[in-house]
C-alpha cells in the first residue's frame, strides 16, 4: 500500500514539476511575444513620425533661393515728360536736300512749334515737304537746327525724332529735334537753315512768343 502511495507522490510531483516548467516557459513566451509586439508597435510608432517630420525636415533644409534683381534699366519706369512751355510757330523756309540723294532738290521746311520740357529740353517741331523733288531725297534735321550761344559755340541737337534719309517725292515728313537746355532758361536764339541761308528766332517762353532777328 505505502508502494502504491509513493508511486502516486512521484506521479503527482512529476506532474506538478512538468506544470511548473511548463508554465515558466509559457510565461516567459508570452513576455517575450509581449515584447516583440511593443518592439513592433514601437518600430511603426518611429516611422511614422519620421513620415511626418520628413516634409518638414526637408523644408528646413531646403536652400531658400537667391532672390536676384531682375530689374534692368531697360524696365524701370520711363520719365514722364511733359511739356513746361509751348511756343507756336509759322516759320517756313525753303532748304536744299542732302546729296547723299541726287538729283539735289529744295524742300519746304515749316517749323510748327517749339517745347519746353520738363526734362530740361527742348524740342523743335517741323515738317518737310517735298513737293518740288522729282524722287527720293534726303536731309540731316541736325544741320539746319541750332540754338546760338553768344559767348560760346552753338548748341547743337543731341536727337532727332523722324525718318529723313530717303523721303519719297510729293510726301509730307514730320520730325523733331532735342536739345539741352537749363530749366531756368526762359529766352532762346534759334538758328534754322544753313549756308548763306540762314535765319534767327527770338523765342521767349515767359511770354510764349517768337519774332525773327539779327545776330552781329
Amino acid at each position: 500500500m505505502e508502494r502504491k502511495n509513493t508511486g502516486i507522490y512521484i506521479i503527482i510531483g512529476l506532474v506538478f514539476i512538468f506544470a511548473t516548467v511548463g508554465f515558466f516557459f509559457t510565461f516567459n513566451s508570452i513576455g517575450t511575444l509581449r515584447t516583440d509586439v511593443r518592439n513592433v508597435e514601437m518600430a511603426l510608432e518611429l516611422a511614422n513620425k519620421e513620415r511626418q517630420a520628413t516634409p518638414v525636415e526637408q523644408l528646413i533644409k531646403k536652400e531658400v533661393p537667391e532672390v536676384k534683381n531682375t530689374t534692368s534699366s531697360e524696365e524701370q519706369t520711363p520719365e514722364i515728360v511733359t511739356s513746361v512751355a509751348t511756343v507756336p510757330t509759322a516759320i517756313l523756309m525753303d532748304v536744299q536736300s542732302s546729296p547723299v540723294l541726287l538729283p539735289q532738290t529744295n524742300l519746304s521746311l515749316s517749323v510748327e512749334s517749339i517745347n519746353k520740357n520738363s526734362n530740361n529740353t527742348l524740342s523743335v517741331n517741323f515738317k518737310i515737304y517735298t513737293n518740288k523733288a522729282t524722287g527720293n531725297s534726303s536731309i540731316d534735321p541736325s544741320k539746319i537746327f541750332s540754338i546760338v550761344a553768344l559767348d560760346s559755340n552753338n548748341i547743337e541737337s543731341f536727337k532727332t525724332n523722324g525718318q529723313f534719309s530717303s523721303m519719297p517725292a510729293k510726301s509730307v515728313v514730320s520730325g523733331s529735334v532735342l536739345f539741352r537746355i537749363s530749366q531756368a532758361q526762359n529766352t532762346i536764339i534759334l538758328q534754322v537753315g544753313y549756308g548763306d541761308n540762314i535765319k534767327f528766332y527770338e523765342v521767349n517762353f515767359s511770354d510764349k512768343s517768337y519774332k525773327e532777328t539779327v545776330i552781329g
